[in-house]
């Protein structure tokens, strides 16, 4: 028997039919095998005609049950959910909700949980946390430029418990003072619409230098700006806004030291934008893209603006930052030209100015510590960029950026922080303060 073995296993396209087929001959003969080939292949016909068993119907949502709003309307999260009352529980995206009412800002904590169904039918519960949304924010510091501030902002995100946000402060410093207001209503008078209405002014002292250090042109304005626009979403992301602006820069005529002082300016008229933001939001950090194209027409010049902003998740939950703004008002009268050291580059003095400009920089945000009242994290990154100052030739600018960013999860304020910047041209440091900014 060592000589004529016989193959009793084999391979084959399927279990049952594989332990057909692999009996050995001497036991089931042609005839045999014959006739179940063809009852197996007509089982199989049989079976691939039969319809396929349903799965059991989804159970219909019969109730949201919402807890933790203390301060908060219900009419302000209502939008989001009451739209599924009565669908079945398969066409509710969960994690689409929590996005949703994360992106709101004024929730520390969000949990949806479908309960139990019962009779085909199951009761959906939001938990929810809200974070405290007044908060009051002492500023003060010195800039590398050689100016020292000082002041006190306001911001109130859940304003009457509608989500209404509203800020506002004053600053003192050694170069003037100013005072700021705003307004923002995300559904203005219950629909998609978001509605912005801002102020500013104050009076600056300005003093313009060459490279050298050589003091060409100072002199003091006094500023007014006055700004109203609303959003309407276009869908995928898109939305189209459309407002008006008003600025009016004076001069000082009794400031004892001016040299070589602007013309006043005022201009006004209307501004179209088109914005996408596109975020997911995670418990502290966002990811995602946010881009804005700006068309401001003043009557006496035109002014056209782009900036981007773009963080990827890198690795953990640090975030590779990515920034970009670009500007261009070439027949700008010189008192109303762009501070663009607020605007688009930081390796340049706090009052530097321009008609346009182009800069970027590209970072890692580094998660140092996560915790439960917020996070602590470290920025690096390098930035360059060019501009124009009174249609001179281009000036550039570069130089390496760290920054360090506080979190606070529980306060409707996205972060506090402060960044050094170095000027490899100008060999110079300076310091920006961060409260509010974009996460």
């Amino acid at each position: 028997m060592t000589g004529n073995k016989k193959k009793v296993f084999s391979l084959s396209a399927g279990p049952f039919r594989g332990w057909i087929f692999s009996l050995p001959g001497a036991i089931v003969g042609k005839p045999m095998r014959k006739t179940l080939c063809i009852l197996t292949c007509a089982f199989a016909f049989i079976s691939a005609r039969l319809p396929a068993a349903e799965n059991p119907p989804s159970p219909l949502i019969r109730e949201f049950s919402v807890h933790g709003l203390d301060r908060t309307k219900p009419s302000v999260i209502e939008p989001y959910y009451l739209p599924y009352r009565g669908k079945p529980l398969s066409e509710f995206s969960r994690d689409g909700l929590i996005q949703k009412l994360r992106s709101l800002g004024i929730f520390h904590t969000v949990d949806v949980v479908p309960g139990p169904a019962r009779n085909d039918e199951v009761v959906v519960v939001i938990l929810v946390e809200e974070k405290w949304t007044l908060v009051p924010i002492p500023i003060g510091g010195a800039t590398g430029g050689g100016r020292v501030y000082g002041g006190f902002m306001f911001l109130e995100s859940n304003l009457f418990g509608y989500n209404k946000k509203m800020y506002g402060g004053g600053f003192l410093s050694t170069n003037g003072w100013k005072g700021i207001f705003g307004y923002i209503d995300p559904r203005l008078a219950g629909s998609d619409n978001m509605l912005f209405l801002g102020f500013s002014g104050g009076v600056d002292d300005m003093e313009n230098e060459d490279p050298d250090g050589t003091v060409y042109q100072r002199y003091r304005t006094v500023g007014l700006s006055l700004r109203g626009e609303v959003f309407r979403p276009l869908g995928r992301g898109f939305s189209l806004g459309a407002g008006f602006e008003f600025q009016e820069q004076s001069l000082d005529e009794d400031y004892p030291d001016g040299l070589d002082p602007p013309r006043p300016a005022r201009a006004a008229g209307p501004v179209l934008s088109l914005r996408y933001q596109n975020f997911f939001y995670d418990r502290i950090l966002v990811y995602g893209l946010f881009a804005q194209a700006r068309y401001e027409y003043k009557f006496s010049f035109d002014e056209y603006s782009l900036s981007a902003q773009y963080y990827a998740t890198a690795f953990g939950k640090h975030r590779l930052v990515f920034r970009g703004t670009g500007i261009y008002a070439p027949d700008t009268p010189r008192i109303l030209e762009t501070r663009i050291a607020e605007r688009a580059l930081k390796t340049l003095p706090d009052d530097s100015v321009a008609d346009s400009v182009l800069g970027g920089n590209a970072g890692l945000e580094f998660m140092a510590s996560d915790f439960g009242w917020g996070a602590l994290t470290f920025l690096l990154s390098y930035e360059g960029g060019l501009y124009v100052r009174e249609k001179s030739a281009a000036e550039y600018t570069h130089g390496p950026l760290a920054g360090i960013r506080i979190y606070m999860s529980k306060l409707a304020v996205p972060a506090f922080g402060f960044d050094l910047s170095y000027s490899v041209p100008e060999g110079r440091t300076y310091l920006t303060v961060n409260v509010g900014i974009q996460m």
